[in-house]
This record gives C-alpha cells, structure tokens and sequence, in this order.
C-alpha cells in the first residue's frame, strides 16, 4: 500500500508536456494522475472511456486495457519518457503524419487543427476516399494504423463493418509513406481519429483529425 501511494505522490509532482502520446488518456497535453486514475476506473467499470481514451490506454496494444497498461503508463512517467514533440528529427524515432488529401487534392488545416473532407465521390460508387501521407525517422519502417470510427459496407444481403483506415504500411528509403482511408455518406458530420503508429513500438504515435463534410 505505501508503495502504491508513493508512485500516486510522485506521478502528482510531474507533468509532461505531451501531443498525441499514448498515456494521455484524456488528451490534455499532460499526463498524470488524472490519467491513472481514468485506466483504473476503466478497468473496475466504474467511469468507461470513450473510444479514443480506450486507444490511449492500451499502451502495450494488446486490445485490452488492464493493470498492465497502468503500469506502463507510470513507469512511463517515472522514467522521464513520456514526452512528444510534433515533427520529425535524427534524434530520436518518431512518426510525424504531415498532410492529408482528398483523392489528388491538398486539404488545409483549419485554425483547430482539424482537416476538412469534403464528401463528393466522383466514381460510380458512394466511397469516397482520402490519403494521410506522414515521414518517419527510421527509414523503411512498419507503420500501423487504427481510428475508432467505422462504416459500414452492405454486400449480399449482409452488413459488414469495417475501420476507416487499418492494416500497416511500410516508409520508403527516404521515410516517406502514404495510406488511404475510406469514408461513406454515414460519416457525413462525423469527425474521423486517425492514428498511425510504429508497429512494432505503439508508444511512437502521431494522429489527425479530419471533419467529412457534406
């Protein structure tokens, strides 16, 4: 019991400056207390997160959020290796997701931060999709992706459902890559997470933002 107040005290007197770091469950730019104790509360049914808290959370990417996660989160903390810079550089390894398209088109950031796509399919389909395009320190490098959001594809009488944007790619020699996401006209007004990780290392994150637009 002393040991577990002791770590509660010392994670109490940190704070980290962070952006898009796994352990941030409630995305403030900092990660303390107030993230232990919303895993912990996840874990005991007591408070359950919402879709992008639970992403944070599993930091060992094992789709479950357990006691395990609790402790990475605090070793992460007490071993001064929390931290998140936004961009790329040749010290250390990082994923730095730099622009989004629609099709063949730029989108721009708005003041927030977020990306506007604006649905208009141009094939005979209803999909219409977009691309991330991001670098990474280490050339040739896995990079998995993930967003909690979701659509839906009906095909031979039956419902399927499948994430915006999933499976890996991997950076090219210059540690640039490229990924499609899909989105659908029940996304219309729905602000899309995406999340493009080192697959190998799912505490070296980067994510978007993206609003679908009608």
């Amino acid at each position: 019991m002393k040991n577990k107040m002791l770590i509660l005290l010392t994670i109490l007197m940190l704070d980290f400056s962070l952006s898009n770091c796994l352990g941030d469950i409630n995305q403030d730019d900092s990660i303390d207390v107030v993230d232990v104790v919303n895993v912990v509360n996840h874990i005991l049914q007591t408070d359950i997160l919402n879709n992008d808290g639970a992403f944070f959370a599993d930091m060992n990417a094992d789709e479950m959020i357990d006691v395990l996660d609790v402790i990475l989160i605090v070793s992460s903390i007490l071993d001064g290796e929390s931290e998140c810079e936004d961009g790329c550089n040749d010290s250390e390894s990082c994923i730095d997701i730099h622009s989004v398209f629609k099709q063949f088109d730029a989108l721009e950031m708005d003041s927030n931060g977020y990306y506007h796509f604006f649905y208009d399919p141009t094939g005979q389909s209803e999909s219409d999709y977009g691309t991330v395009y991001y670098r990474t320190t280490d050339p040739v490098t896995r990079v998995g992706w993930s967003s909690p959001d979701s659509f839906y594809v009906y095909h031979m009488g039956q419902i399927f459902w499948e994430p915006v944007i999933n499976y890996s790619t991997y950076s090219g020699d210059d540690g640039e890559g490229q990924q499609l996401f899909y989105v659908n006209p029940t996304l219309i007004g729905d602000t899309l997470d995406i999340y493009g990780y080192y697959y190998y290392y799912p505490e070296i994150i980067d994510s978007v933002k993206v609003i679908i637009n009608d």
